[in-house]
């Protein structure tokens, strides 16, 4: 097998594979992200409006998260960079790089105005704000409905005028605590303290509590759907729609206890990376439907090619996903995804034709990570003391898991070897990424004191968030 992890920084063409001419823009560019929104979660009952712009727009099918993490996860998203690559890793200071080119950057030097609007408090941290002249970012404690975020969204497109715009919404629902319409009968937080309790099967949830939850988060997918709805009229309403080009991803998903946890940024299961991603562009995106496997990180190179950008210093990791308007018919590679939180676990997974593997520094079961949250920031105060050594960023794989996806999607038995392709090969995959990140790699925002805190509400809705 062809070791062909998607790395396009190797290159430093920004068009990638694109081979023909791209579409010229004449409108804006929207880019619409969501926190914890599962692909299967897409559907013409529950959210019309995504599936209408997936009808009429590319919508990759087998798109994944470079974590499952939103913050990682996002930072690969605006800067084409893996987590490690990217230096994106960490809890709460997971955040571009200094030294990485943001998408927001990219396109306020190529004079689009530039604008943010976020009801995630953790997209305020300053990696993220570069390269925006707009930025309305709800602060912690503060909730966002999904039309206010709309709302606001639309003033900033109406104070740009006709000047062209680059555009990020993001919305941070359905991102627990998950409420809905109605409260469901149990919280995420509750099922959590009975995990750590001890419980199991039922116990931890049972089947009316979970469907209570999952119809929470629903009517939060839907509530995002409504908003999305307002934007794109919006959109259509401006001076020239059709130059307008929409992208709408989620930076990760949700477990609902297929691996006897729920919320993310624990483990790299599909629930947790499965994503949806949408370019829509009349007269620059041709409508089709695409299976091959994508993830996040080719975003940014994508936009690269669709609009022409020049390169930049730093290339990206991922490829651009378009042959002019249509979907560029990638070569084998490899997609990888990062979760790297050093205070509590490194994992790494390699998915190729339908196989993924996962390798762990450590693996936490279920009952034991509530307790490992609630000791994050004592974690983070000994290792800046000196007191704690935190492992390596690319330590010993203590665990490795290989599973078929074809014929085992939910991820039920670990396989000790296989056929098709093996540990050895894809193990082979992270020792190139190691090496690469080695001479690469660009500096992370290190954790050198505890977050702080302007009072104990921020405190408190950083734990309603399932991130203290």
């Amino acid at each position: 097998m062809r070791r062909a992890l998607a790395l396009g920084a190797l290159a430093l063409a920004a068009c990638g594979s694109c081979s023909r001419s791209a579409p010229e823009l004449s409108g804006d560019v929207v880019l619409i992200t969501v926190d914890a929104l599962r692909a299967d979660h897409i559907s013409a009952e529950l959210t019309p409006t995504l599936s209408r712009l997936a009808g009429e727009g590319l919508s990759f099918s087998n798109a994944r998260a470079n974590s499952s993490h939103p913050l990682q996860s996002a930072a690969a998203l605006l800067t084409g960079l893996l987590p490690t690559r990217g230096g994106s890793i960490g809890l709460l200071e997971a955040a571009p790089s200094a030294e990485a080119e943001t998408l927001a950057e990219t396109l306020a030097e190529a004079q689009l105005m530039t604008g943010l609007v976020s009801s995630q408090p953790l997209l305020g941290g300053e990696g993220f704000l570069r390269g925006y002249q707009d930025i309305q970012v709800a602060r912690p404690g503060e909730s966002w409905s999904a039309s206010e975020v709309a709302s606001r969204a639309i003033e900033v497109l109406e104070d740009a005028g006709e000047r062209a715009s680059f555009l990020h919404v993001h919305f941070a629902d359905p991102h627990e605590p998950h409420v809905g319409d109605e409260p469901p009968l149990v919280s995420f937080a509750d099922v959590r303290a009975r995990i750590a309790a001890g419980a199991t099967g039922d116990e931890r949830c049972s089947p009316e509590e979970l469907e209570s939850l999952r119809a929470a988060y629903r009517a939060e997918v839907a509530a995002v759907d409504a908003a999305v709805a307002e934007l794109f009229e919006a959109i259509r309403a401006r001076a020239n729609p059709d130059g307008t080009l929409i992208v709408f991803t989620s930076t990760c998903g949700e477990e609902f206890l297929e691996h006897g946890y729920v919320g993310h940024s624990w483990t790299l299961h599909e629930e947790a990376l499965r994503v949806p991603l949408i370019f829509h562009g009349p007269g620059m995106v041709d409508a089709a439907v695409d299976a091959q496997a994508v993830s996040l990180v080719d975003v940014a190179p994508s936009l690269a090619a669709l609009l022409k950008l020049p390169e930049r210093r730093i290339g990206f990791d991922g490829d651009a996903l378009f042959d002019g308007g249509s979907a560029a018919q990638l070569e084998e590679r490899e997609t990888l995804a990062e979760l790297v939180i050093r205070e509590r676990c490194v994992l790494r997974a390699v998915i190729t034709r339908d196989v993924k593997f996962i390798s762990a520094d450590r693996v936490h079961e279920p009952s034991e990570r509530q307790a490992i949250s609630a000791g994050y920031i004592e974690a983070v105060r000994a290792a800046a003391a000196g007191e704690l050594e935190l492992p390596d960023v690319f330590g010993d794989s203590a665990t490795e898991l290989l599973y078929d996806l074809k014929n085992d999607p939910g991820e039920r038995t670990s396989l000790g070897m296989m056929s098709r392709v093996s540990k050895s090969q894809l193990r082979a995959v992270l020792d190139d990424y190691r090496e690469y990140c080695a001479a690469h790699g660009l500096a992370p925002r290190a954790a050198e004191v505890a977050p702080s805190f302007s009072d104990s509400s921020e405190a408190d809705a950083l734990e309603a968030l399932g991130y203290l």
